[in-house]
């Protein structure tokens, strides 16, 4: 690959992998059907690859640096089509909403941010440290790992959420 993957994800359509890089601002992404390097998307100078989401139907991807989130089109990798606001703290993850109309973020400055990529605006923030995301498949559900334990959100578009009580 030219770099030693730190992470990775699979495409939804099962068709690509990307993988990271923490040491550089490189992401791979291989071609699964070919077993071959399909592309690599270069982060702005100075910022490391951290985390990596796919879109529903896997034409374009979202990657995380320590504290800003970018947006490419992979028919164009060449510059990425949206960066976001950046979180004050390293960034723990990232994930699009089932629907991929939204973008969730979670960094350790205790702030995910719910963003419409498209606009490129904060729709809500969640107070915690939430270093993992799962989206339900209807996109209803949260799933939210905390330090020390996993919280299940209720997701209410465009404005919020609300965390179940055990």
């Amino acid at each position: 690959l030219g770099l030693v993957a730190d992470g990775f994800m699979t495409s939804p359509d099962g068709l690509r992998l990307a993988a990271h890089d923490t040491e550089s601002n490189q992401v791979a992404v291989i071609n699964l059907v070919t077993d071959s390097v399909e592309l690599r998307i270069s982060l702005p100078e100075g910022e490391t690859a951290r985390h990596v989401a796919w879109n529903r139907d896997s034409s374009m991807m979202a990657t995380a640096s320590d504290f800003q989130t970018y947006l490419w089109r992979l028919d164009i990798p060449e510059r990425p089509i949206k960066t976001l606001g950046r979180h004050d703290r390293v960034m723990y993850g990232l994930a699009f909403s089932p629907d991929g109309t939204y973008l969730l973020t979670t960094a350790k400055d205790r702030q995910a941010r719910l963003w419409n990529w498209a606009t490129v605006t904060a729709g809500a923030e969640h107070r915690g440290d939430g270093n993992g995301i799962l989206w339900s498949p209807d996109g209803r559900r949260i799933g939210w790992k905390a330090p020390n334990a996993w919280e299940l959100l209720e997701f209410k578009p465009p404005t919020g959420w609300k965390i179940f009580s055990e």
